[in-house]
């Protein structure tokens, strides 16, 4: 059995998010899930900004609860991005494993650059986005996992205008 005090990034997600003590084993329903998180103060408008918390910190059993509660795995945020397009953006290895366990589509492109011509990106476009001194190691990890799981290496890339990028992480605020 599995317990574990789910704060859910207080401040980076939701304002008002309390910590609780849940034992994940016994949560088996959306209506469990839904009062957890109600019990957390974190409501279904906030469910976006607490799945990109999740990702952010790699707390996998958040997510977890939120797909149960009824969040959608190839939800879009800011951006349009899914949180499989923010993972890989930030180099999260071990999440983007998870996500795309979880279902998390490969080749989801952001909607409204679609529209807008050939700036739109996959997941494995958001590579090219993000650098450290690890970068290029994990980035040929994260690669090769999309890759194999089928992602389109024909895929456009994030293009940046001057020194901003075309996207900026949902807590860059």
């Amino acid at each position: 059995m599995r317990t574990f005090v789910l704060c859910v990034m207080a401040a980076l997600a939701v304002n008002t998010a309390s910590a609780v003590k849940v034992d994940f084993s016994t949560i088996k329903t959306r209506a469990q899930a839904e009062a957890v998180l109600d019990e957390m103060r974190i409501s279904k408008s906030d469910y976006e900004r607490a799945m990109f918390s999740a990702v952010q910190f790699g707390h996998k059993d958040t997510i977890r609860l939120l797909l149960l509660a009824g969040e959608k795995i190839n939800m879009r945020g800011e951006g349009s991005v899914t949180p499989l397009h923010f993972a890989a953006h930030i180099g999260k290895d071990d999440m983007v494993s998870f996500l795309l366990a979880a279902g998390a589509d490969v080749n989801a492109r952001p909607k409204h650059w679609q529209e807008m011509g050939p700036i739109g990106s996959s997941p494995l476009g958001m590579l090219v986005v993000f650098m450290d001194e690890e970068s290029a190691e994990r980035r040929t990890r994260i690669a090769k996992r999309l890759l194999d799981k089928g992602a389109d290496p024909d895929a456009p890339v994030v293009r940046a205008w001057g020194n901003k990028p075309a996207f900026e992480p949902p807590f860059s605020r």
